[in-house]
């Protein structure tokens, strides 16, 4: 096998070392290497892709009246008030991440000093506090969250079984996203990606043409 392959057989290959496997362990992954100069800040953010890999995570939402019949409508698992603030801390709901309505913060005052309520409380510094409740539901069902690390950024891009156009569609808007971002870190018309590897659960690493993508 070449050392590059074109996107389509890349999957094919990935698709390849799943068989067996149930859909929901066999996730593809990019793997981008970044050209990186000295005192350039690490790329970090988030994404809402438009075909959504984290479909099964389970938002708790602290909201009262339209604002948690909102928060339902758009695909948490619950919403409440006090209600849902109270199973919480008896141990009667199962969640992957909290969230809360800007004008319901208020019932988080009264557990604050509880023991472990910080391991799941929102708050206002990582955004789990919002006015539009709603729309962060269906962001955090469908965004991917990255990080850069030693020049390179590693994020989930689709599942095995998601067709070539839906990896493709959510890879192009995940590149595009980085070269944008690191544009207004260094002002530099170069693309910052050096190298483009996609990867599965079970299988290898298998570096791409870039042309390949588009």
């Amino acid at each position: 096998m070449s050392n590059v392959l074109s996107f389509p057989l890349a999957l094919r290959y990935l698709r390849a070392s799943e068989v067996g496997w149930p859909h929901k362990s066999s996730t593809i992954e990019v793997h981008l290497r970044l050209f990186r100069k000295k005192r350039t800040s690490p790329l970090k953010g988030q994404l809402e892709l438009p075909f959504p890999i984290r479909r099964q995570l389970r938002i708790c939402v602290i909201a009262e009246g339209d604002h948690a019949q909102e928060a339902i409508d758009s695909g948490a698992i619950i919403a409440g008030s006090d209600d849902v603030i109270k199973n919480i801390l008896e141990g009667h709901i199962n969640f992957d991440t909290c969230l809360a309505h800007k004008d319901s913060s208020y019932l988080l005052e009264k557990v604050s000093g509880v023991p472990g309520s910080k391991r799941w409380m929102p708050n206002v510094k990582n955004g789990t506090i919002c006015s539009e409740i709603g729309k962060a539901v269906k962001m955090k069902m469908n965004c991917i969250h990255f990080q850069e690390k030693d020049g390179v950024i590693r994020v989930p891009i689709g599942k095995a079984h998601f067709t070539d156009s839906e990896i493709r569609s959510n890879l192009l808007l995940f590149l595009e996203h980085i070269k944008v971002i690191r544009k207004k870190d260094t002002m530099k018309k170069k693309s910052p990606i050096a190298e483009i590897v996609l990867s599965s659960s079970h299988g290898m690493g298998i570096v791409l043409d870039p042309y390949s993508i588009l």
